[in-house]
């Protein structure tokens, strides 16, 4: 049997081609959808991911794993870097 959901969408600068903000029923999550051309008026100021796979859909406009997107200038992933943290990190 298929249960219906409810979707409730929120728009945001109160026009149905800009940005809108969306809840879906019995889902913790939130979700957004923002033209690029609206991106920059989104994060003027610092903002803090709660993690860096969002930061990286976010800044790449699709899906992205954070742990092998971002690297540091030498080529290296986030995922090597804290792997090389943990290796580095004496134990208490």
């Amino acid at each position: 049997m298929i249960f219906g959901k409810t979707i409730k969408i929120f728009l945001i600068d109160g026009d149905p081609n800009g940005r809108m903000s969306c809840e879906l029923s019995n889902w913790s999550g939130k979700a957004y959808k923002i033209p690029r051309i609206k991106i920059k008026d989104c994060f003027s100021d610092d903002f803090i991911f709660t993690s860096p796979s969002t930061a990286a859909v976010i800044v790449m406009g699709r899906n992205a794993n954070g742990l092998t997107e971002w690297k540091t200038k030498t080529g290296k992933t986030l995922k090597e870097v804290e792997s090389n943290e943990k290796v580095l990190t004496p134990k208490k």
